[in-house]
């Protein structure tokens, strides 16, 4: 097959997987499903329009409470700040930026992720040309697309595709620098290699495997060009070092551990090591390539054939399984969209081209070969297809809800909830609530407060059983719940009327 028949039918799936990647998005009211999208929403629109990522809100000030903003944020020292990785925020901030000069709607931002999702294929298909061969390249690429975590998490607002294109354009550009020794391809790889760990700092469990390879390509190196790919890799890195002091305090504390010193870069999530592997076997367990992956992983070290791709695997799938996975995961929680599986997606994808290899030089049988690969598309669309679509109607489902409450509520109202901020934020302040007595009594006393300010108050009661344990709690501060829709368990708050 000539290249321009690669390249023809590599265009023609783009276009065909960009729209099934975008179809979540499509025909819908802007909704999610979870807090951290809203988030990244609100962000990449507030850094596009104010060129800052401080979101300023007194009331928590005013209030002396913490309590008034969304899950993904937080409110220390005077200020509203991202409590996830923020990297994302600033590039897709510029693109919605153009998008404005270009007068596209603001949901085109959205669709930021299916295109880098797409263009991530391209890359790969490229990276497996330069260290293996074009056939190997194309099957992988093609495999790309329906991948069931890389779908599905392209077709969401999350952050991890972006990192996962980026960390693809750098290791295309490292092979493109030991194999030709151009200074641009070293320049192009400390950049990425930085923007990568600027969207997630949490990837650096990739980049010790990096530094192997360094070590092993050592004799095909040019010290002055490798000195450029630090510096390039450094100014890119900045802006994550410089952001992370100013809003966190530290260099290398994080937003989503902010707690933590250095290793809030890449905490550990659990203390059992005897369930390691386990753990990893579950995970990699979740897409069905991994048996034959590990096939062609075996085929090529006994051939001594591309030793240095192969050590870009080991190592992070064991920094993976100390440093991410907690405890046991049940069998039936490793799936598509589980977040174990969102953060192994570099992995799985650096897999692919093993899957192929084990297929064309292992099996060989044409019919075997193909008999796979009609297994694997079929098991990963379906997979794919169903879970986006279960996650696009639970999206619908909850448009409808958030434009139900906003049509009862002010446009200042304050909205208590304990899960709703995802979709209740920003089209209200949301201020959160957890199900224990002493939580619901400061919410039912943050509430007295509020509406001695003037503000009007809102309860969204997320568990029914709570519901007298709120009424009972508010009383004793002077205040009533009153019903507006039963429906959504909605409730205005207001000063009782004493006798």
């Amino acid at each position: 097959m000539t290249r321009k028949t690669q390249i023809l039918i590599l265009t023609l799936l783009s276009i065909v997987f960009f729209f099934a990647y975008s179809s979540y998005l499509m025909g819908r009211e802007v909704s999610f499903t979870t807090p951290d999208e809203n988030v990244n929403l609100f962000y990449t629109r507030y850094v596009a329009e104010n060129h800052s990522i401080v979101y300023e809100d007194a009331l928590n000030e005013s209030l002396d409470t913490t309590a008034i903003r969304p899950r993904g944020m937080r409110y220390q020292e005077g200020k509203v700040v991202p409590n996830l990785f923020f990297g994302m925020y600033f590039i897709y901030g510029g693109f919605q930026q153009v998008f404005g000069f270009l007068h596209l709607p603001d949901s085109a931002v959205l669709y930021l992720n299916p295109l880098f999702a797409v263009i991530g294929v391209w890359l790969l298909y490229f990276l497996v040309g330069e260290v293996f061969d074009e056939k190997t390249a194309l099957i992988s690429a093609c495999l790309l697309f329906v991948l069931p975590p890389y779908w599905y998490w392209g077709s969401l607002f999350f952050s991890n595709i972006l990192a996962v294109v980026l960390f693809i354009a750098a290791l295309l550009f490292s092979f493109k620098a030991l194999n030709r020794e151009r200074p641009g391809f070293y320049a192009l790889a400390g950049l990425f290699y930085g923007l990568t760990a600027f969207v997630r700092p949490d990837f650096v469990y990739l980049y010790p495997s990096v530094l192997v390879l360094i070590l092993v390509r050592w004799r095909s190196i040019r010290i002055k060009y490798l000195g450029l790919a630090v510096l390039t890799f450094a100014l890119s890195m900045a802006p994550l070092l410089l952001l992370n002091d100013y809003l966190y305090g530290g260099f290398l504390k994080t937003g989503q551990h902010v707690s933590l010193a250095w290793k809030g870069v890449v905490p550990p999530a659990g203390d059992r090591p005897d369930y390691l592997g386990e753990n990893i076997a579950l995970v990699l367990s979740a897409v069905p390539l991994s048996v034959f992956s590990f096939g062609g992983f075996i085929y090529l070290l006994r051939k001594r054939k591309h030793l240095d791709y192969l050590l870009l695997l080991p190592i992070p799938i064991l920094l993976f399984g100390y440093f991410f996975l907690t405890g046991q995961p049940g069998r039936f929680d490793i799936i598509a969209h589980n977040s174990y599986v969102r953060y192994f997606v570099p992995i799985y994808v650096l897999m692919l081209p093993l899957f192929v290899i084990f297929l064309l030089r292992v099996v060989r049988k044409r019919y075997l070969v193909a008999a796979a690969l009609v297994v694997f598309i079929s098991f990963s669309v379906f997979t794919a297809y169903t879970g986006v679509l279960d996650t696009r109607r639970t999206a619908i489902y909850y448009a409808g809800k958030a434009g139900s409450i906003e049509s009862q509520t002010e446009s200042d109202a304050v909205i208590f909830c304990n899960s709703l901020d995802k979709i209740l934020f920003p089209l209200r302040k949301v201020a959160l609530y957890n199900f224990s007595e002493e939580a619901i009594d400061n919410a039912a006393s943050l509430c007295s407060r509020m509406i001695d300010m003037g503000l009007p108050v809102y309860l969204v009661v997320e568990r029914p059983s709570t519901t007298n344990l709120f009424s009972r709690l508010l009383e004793y501060y002077g205040c009533k719940m009153s019903v507006v829709d039963p429906a959504n368990n909605l409730y205005s708050i207001s000063k009782a009327k004493r006798i």
